[in-house]
């Protein structure tokens, strides 16, 4: 080969084409091939802007394509993060860590690891393929970390195969591998839909629907893709003069839009379950991370202005500069108002986000104290037990005696159940203000009732279930529930003290009709024998 009559060896197809993009624009280059039978042909290229007008067959220059296809990267990129670290969050729960680890760690996998050899290449595969497994196994557990059956369990690992071997190109570059992977999503849906028919809690099963429409849209956009690649294929091989027309390029645009930004709507159906459903707690996180944030930027936004401001203000006012006096006063600012603003943003995020559990911690107190002077003990602890369960989310709780023989009340689960788990436990309050048993399957949290001012003097425990998700409640929430103990073993002292004084004021009543109905035989037997005589 000659180009420009200069002989090149040893190159191949994306060397010439590296060498024909150098030269400028509106040149000719005049390249000559040599055939084995010894035939010589040139041919003579003028490069043109042309070409950079005909990316995707002419609906966008190149600089355009090469644009979109990275703000579509970017934006990938961006969803998998914030999703990921949003999820990182929850370390109490596999299921959150598995999503996050599989969303976190395809950003740091951009590059193009095809120039960095084989062996990175190889592992780079190898990854990604385990991630999609983690990934896939992680929504056929999802939100409790369990498999609905065998048959799940088959899905997930076929999904580390098909991954790994689609990523690979063991056996070359063939289109039944898409078609294997879309296979793959769709029987995770068909199995997340059978859980999802088994589930009851409202909550629960929108945060089914998200997931499984992020997962089902993917796999719609995948199928897309891949229609738009077969067409762009089948179109070219008819028409090869016709490769760059706008069809094709639309098919082309289509095919790396579908393909790039159809795994973007998994992390988004997490996200609206997780902000719109309270997946996972994450309206705490989020809440808490606000807080914070939003406090060091008015920090740093107001001592800036402040420190700005008395330097502006200084050499007018004391005819001087001030030099360092300014940051002084902008640190004087940061250190006034950091506990009053603070405090408000706090108050705003549990307002916010921690609407029931405060309302929980607020109110709930007052109505015990109330319907502790006129209502039953049966009527008390239902209410009190069906405000825990809806503000802290569990799906059962229990009061019981001191001695955990006698179950006052039951929430979310009959008595009988509760009888059978309370023989099994020994009642000792301990130090703690509760006590934590995560392998227990029905009560994992036992809060002492035990009123203000008094030391081992239990009147009764608060046992609390998990959430409909198998996760147990957070540390906000047991804070509240040891801060209702007072109030709830008040209720029930001054509810037993008064179920005795009406006992005593009862057997009295008894004792004085006794007496007046002896007195009355007594008058009849005199009258009588009077009568007689």
């Amino acid at each position: 080969m000659r180009i420009d009559g200069a002989a090149l060896k040893g190159v191949d197809q994306a060397q010439v084409a590296s060498i024909l993009a150098k030269r400028p624009h509106g040149s000719e280059v005049l390249v000559e091939t040599r055939h084995p039978d010894g035939t010589i042909n040139t041919a003579a290229f003028v490069r043109s802007q042309e070409n950079y007008r005909t990316f995707f067959g002419g609906l966008m220059d190149q600089d355009s394509g090469r644009s979109f296809a990275v703000a579509i990267s970017i934006t990938h990129g961006l969803t998998f993060f914030f999703v990921g670290v949003i999820l990182l969050r929850k370390r109490t729960a596999v299921v959150p860590q598995m999503l996050a680890l599989s969303l976190l760690l395809p950003n740091f996998f951009l590059p193009d690891y095809t120039t960095l050899g084989p062996v990175v290449f190889g592992a780079y595969t190898v990854l990604t393929a385990i991630l999609a497994g983690i990934l896939f196994n992680a929504l056929l557990a999802f939100p409790d970390g369990r498999y609905r059956s065998p048959v799940s369990v088959m899905v997930g690992l076929l999904a580390f195969l098909v991954w790994w071997l689609a990523a690979s190109d063991v056996l070359g570059e063939d289109v039944i591998w898409p078609i294997l992977q879309i296979a793959v999503i769709a029987a995770a849906l068909w199995q997340m839909m059978q859980k999802y028919r088994s589930v009851d809690d409202d909550t629960m099963r929108q945060q089914f629907r998200w997931v499984m429409l992020g997962l089902a849209l993917c796999a719609l956009c995948w199928a897309c893709g891949l229609v738009a690649d077969w067409a762009y294929v089948a179109i070219a091989a008819a028409f090869p003069g016709e490769a760059f027309n706008a069809l094709h390029g639309s098919l082309r645009l289509a095919n790396t839009a579908l393909s790039t930004g159809g795994p973007i709507f998994i992390p988004l159906g997490i996200l609206v379950a997780l902000l719109r459903f309270r997946l996972y707690d994450v309206d705490l996180i989020i809440g808490r991370t606000s807080t914070y944030v939003a406090t060091t930027a008015f920090l740093a936004i107001g001592s800036f202005l402040v420190e700005r401001a008395a330097t502006f203000a200084g050499p007018r006012l004391l005819g001087e500069e001030v030099g360092g006096l300014s940051y002084g006063v902008g640190a004087a600012f940061a250190s006034l108002s950091m506990g009053p603003l603070h405090e408000r943003l706090v108050h705003w995020s549990e307002k916010r986000f921690q609407a029931r559990l405060i309302s929980l911690r607020d109110d709930l107190p007052h109505v015990i104290r109330d319907m502790s002077y006129v209502d039953t003990r049966e009527e008390l602890l239902e209410t009190a037990l069906s405000r825990i369960c809806y503000s802290a989310y569990a799906e059962k709780a229990a009061i019981l005696s001191s001695d955990g023989r006698q179950i006052f009340r039951a929430h979310g689960i009959a008595g009988d159940a509760v009888g059978i788990w309370a023989a099994t436990h020994a009642w000792d309050p301990g130090p703690q203000d509760y006590l934590v048993d995560p392998d227990d399957p029905l009560f994992p949290l036992i809060f002492p009732l035990q009123a203000s001012g008094e030391t081992g003097q239990v009147h009764g425990w608060l046992a609390v279930g998990r959430r409909r998700d198998e996760t147990l409640i957070n540390r906000d929430e047991r804070a509240v529930l040891a801060s209702l103990s007072a109030p709830l073993a008040r209720a029930l002292m001054l509810i037993e003290a008064r179920e005795e004084e009406k006992n005593l004021v009862l057997d009295r009543i008894d004792q004085i009709e006794r007496a007046v109905e002896a007195i009355r035989s007594d008058l009849r037997l005199a009258i009588g024998r009077i009568g007689a005589s």
